[in-house]
C-alpha cells in the first residue's frame, strides 16, 4: 500500500509558514504547534501533550538544553505546553483555512450613494485567502450587479470585510438583495437582509 506525501504541508511546517508564538514560563493551551524550538537559555518542560496526550516522560523531555527542537511529527501536534524555567518559540502548526460567514449586512441609502456592505467572518483555521464572490439582486430577484474580491486570514482570526466602489441602484424600491459566497457552487449563495433604496429627496 501506497503512502501519499503532502509536500507542501511538510514544507510549510518546515519554513513555519504559519508563524510562530512566543513561549514563556505559564501553560499555552490555546494554540497547536507542529515544532517548539528552546530558547537560549534552556528550559525545563513538565507539560509537552500531543492531541492531549502527554509525552514528556515518553519522549524524555524534561530539562532541555538551547537550540534543542521538540517536533511533534507527521500531521500531530502539540496543544499543550508549560515551561517552568527558561523559554521556547512554538511554530504554529499550519492548519487550512477554515473562514464561516457570519454575519452580512446592508444599511438602506439614496439613489447612487456609496453602497458599503459590511460582511463579518469567522476563521477557526490557518492563514490563507478565500475569493470573495458577491451579487445584487432587484426587487424582482434578477442579479443586476455582480463581482469579486480576495480576503485574507490569518491563523484563527476573524475579519470584517468591506467592498469598496458599490452604489445603491439608480431606481429607488424596497427589495434589492445583497448577496456572497465563497465557495465555487452556486447552491451557497447567503444573502443579506433585504434593504431599500431611496430617492434621496
Amino acid at each position: 500500500m501506497s503512502q501519499e506525501t503532502n509536500h507542501s504541508r511538510l514544507l510549510g511546517v518546515i519554513a513555519g509558514t504559519a508563524g510562530d508564538v512566543y513561549i514563556g514560563v505559564e501553560a499555552v493551551t490555546d494554540k497547536k504547534f507542529s515544532l517548539i524550538e528552546i530558547g537560549p537559555d534552556g528550559a525545563t518542560v513538565t507539560v509537552a501533550k500531543i492531541r492531549g496526550v502527554d509525552v514528556v516522560t515518553a519522549r524524555g523531555y524534561g530539562a532541555l538544553p538551547a537550540g534543542y527542537q521538540m517536533i511533534a511529527g507527521g500531521d500531530d501536534y502539540f496543544d499543550a505546553v508549560t515551561l517552568t524555567a527558561g523559554s521556547a518559540q512554538g511554530v504554529l502548526y499550519p492548519e487550512p483555512i477554515s473562514p464561516v460567514i457570519d454575519t452580512v449586512v446592508v444599511a438602506a441609502g439614496a439613489i447612487n450613494d456609496p453602497m458599503v456592505p459590511e460582511i463579518t467572518f469567522d476563521n477557526a483555521g490557518g492563514s490563507g485567502s478565500v475569493p470573495l464572490r458577491w451579487r445584487l439582486k432587484d426587487p424582482e430577484g434578477a442579479v443586476i450587479e455582480t463581482g469579486e474580491t480576495k480576503i485574507y486570514f490569518l491563523n484563527g482570526s476573524d475579519v470584517e470585510v468591506t467592498i469598496p466602489g458599490l452604489t445603491y441602484p439608480d431606481t429607488a424600491d424596497d427589495g434589492y438583495v445583497f448577496e456572497i459566497n465563497i465557495t465555487d457552487s452556486d447552491e451557497a449563495w447567503i444573502a443579506s437582509a433585504a434593504f431599500e433604496v431611496t430617492s434621496g429627496a
